[in-house]
Order: structure tokens, then sequence, then C-alpha cells
């Protein structure tokens, strides 16, 4: 019959044994965690990053009066009125003149912003 003091022993050795095998179950979830986190992270990136990246396109613009509607120089209203994407438009199509197809031509509308 074994004494108590081995029987202490023997449960000990378990009781440790089960000790360690919950940390390293709890370090493995943990770096499994962080390592899903680093892919959200970086998936995330990936697909934003473009999001953080501005385009500059400088174009000669050419004002005349014809989208003001007809206004004189000095009504301020017709400033605010005028179409502006107007221009802009037209200055793309004088700088893309290659550009001859519906599709091409939005594309190239979707530049401006």
């Amino acid at each position: 019959m074994p004494s108590t003091v081995e029987l202490m022993q023997r449960s000990l050795k378990r009781r440790y044994a089960a000790e360690r095998r919950f940390r390293l179950y709890g370090l493995l979830s943990i770096l499994a965690a962080l390592l899903f986190l680093v892919f959200l992270f970086g998936s995330i990136v990936s697909n934003g990053y473009s999001g953080f990246l501005q385009t500059r396109l400088l174009l000669p613009l050419t004002i005349s009066t014809e989208h003001f509607e007809g206004a004189s120089a000095d009504d301020i209203e017709a400033l605010r009125r005028a179409n502006y994407n107007g221009i802009i438009k037209d200055a793309m199509r004088d700088m893309f003149p290659h550009v001859k197809k519906r599709g091409e031509r939005r594309s190239l509308n979707r530049l401006i912003s």
C-alpha cells in the first residue's frame, strides 16, 4: 500500500504536467490570436492603402462666357452658378483627344473629384 506522501507526489506530478499543458495551450492560443491579428491588419492595409494616395493633374483651363450662362463678368451670382465641372471636363477632353468611346470618357471623367 503506497504511503500518503507517495500518493501526493504522484498527484503533484500529474497536476504539474496538467499545469504545463494548460500554459502551453494558453501560449499557443495567444500566438494564434496575434497571427490572426497580423493577418487582419495586413489585409486591411493591402486593400486600403490606395485610399492614402493622391494624384494631381495640372490642366490648362480655357474659361469662356458660355460656362457662365451669358452673364456679365461682374455678376458674382453667375460665378457661383458656373459650370466648373464642364470646364474641367472640356480641359480633360482637350488634353486627351484620343479618348473617343463613351466608356473611355466615363473613365476619364472619374479621375475628377
